[in-house]
């Protein structure tokens, strides 16, 4: 395998006025998303909702995941038909189809993988309690202060699932859970009050259901934080507007090559390449 390029080498190429970079990690995101069918999720809701939701969606999940090296990095570049104030708009009505989205989105699940749901866990992170099930996917999530074994039990009437509440079991969730649902840390300033907090639980839950996907996909071999660090570093450079060079690859990318075609094995990518995978992944 080729040599990988290391954080330093990319924020010393980053200084240079003509380089531009792009997360190629994200079309693995993307691929699940629309496997999940938010894009037509959100087709189906009100007027207040458009065309640019599920991008907007889109976006905020990947910079929330795939953490750029330094800010010169720019994952995003179709944002044409959007701008700050409609993702302003979007977290503050995001929460008005909380419930639906998560319905939604179980249903899909449930379509196309054989759920086990015969055991149940919670996990615990400073802030919510996340619901899982065997296949380790999230069902739910709900605000940790003052939920009880019985607010899940009656949650879990719901979904038709019928537990004892001696049988629901709590464990804490590990680091990097925590600090994806960490409201603390708020890597998009579109959060900036109380009231936008479920949005960024909601997109934390949406999130951690794609890494969880993709963790099954790769039949559990590589945790979800394992995962996310090669999204995040599988970054391609460019010095013009036709040429860009593939920075990182290792066996995690090669296995989702695997999986979903993208060329994380090439040493670099054509702009007309680019635009065919970011076009095929609904990438926006």
């Amino acid at each position: 395998m080729r040599e990988n390029k290391t954080n330093d080498m990319i924020e010393k190429l980053s200084t240079e006025k003509e380089c531009k970079f792009i997360s190629l990690g994200s079309l693995a995101l993307a691929n699940i998303l629309n496997e999940v069918g938010i894009d037509q999720f959100f087709k189906s809701q009100g007027p207040e909702f458009n065309q640019n939701s599920s991008n907007i969606l889109k976006l905020i999940i990947y910079s929330k995941l795939l953490f750029p090296y330094v800010s010169k990095i720019n994952y995003f570049e179709c944002m044409e038909d959007f701008n700050n104030s409609d993702v302003y708009k979007f977290v503050e009505i995001l929460p008005s189809v909380n419930e639906d989205l998560i319905s939604y989105i179980n249903t899909q699940l449930v379509g196309k993988f054989n759920r086990d749901t015969s055991d149940i866990v919670c996990l615990k992170t400073d802030d919510v309690l996340i619901i899982i099930d065997n296949d380790k996917i999230p069902l739910y999530y709900m605000e940790r202060e003052g939920t009880t074994k019985a607010d899940i039990q009656e949650l879990l009437m719901e979904f038709e699932l019928i537990y004892d509440e001696d049988d629901i079991k709590i464990k804490k969730a590990s680091p990097f859970i925590n600090s994806l649902f960490d409201s603390s840390i708020r890597n998009e300033d579109v959060y900036d009050c109380k009231d936008k907090f479920l949005s960024y639980y909601l997109i934390s839950y949406i999130a951690l259901v794609l890494l969880k996907i993709l963790e099954k996909k790769l039949n559990y071999k590589y945790s979800v934080e394992k995962i996310t660090e090669s999204l995040t570093k599988s970054v391609l450079l460019s010095y013009d507007k036709q040429n860009y060079k593939v920075l990182y690859c290792d066996e995690i990318l090669l296995a989702i090559q695997k999986l979903m075609d993208i060329p994380y094995n090439k040493d670099s990518l054509k702009a007309d390449e680019i635009d065919k995978l970011s076009a095929f992944f609904s990438i926006f």
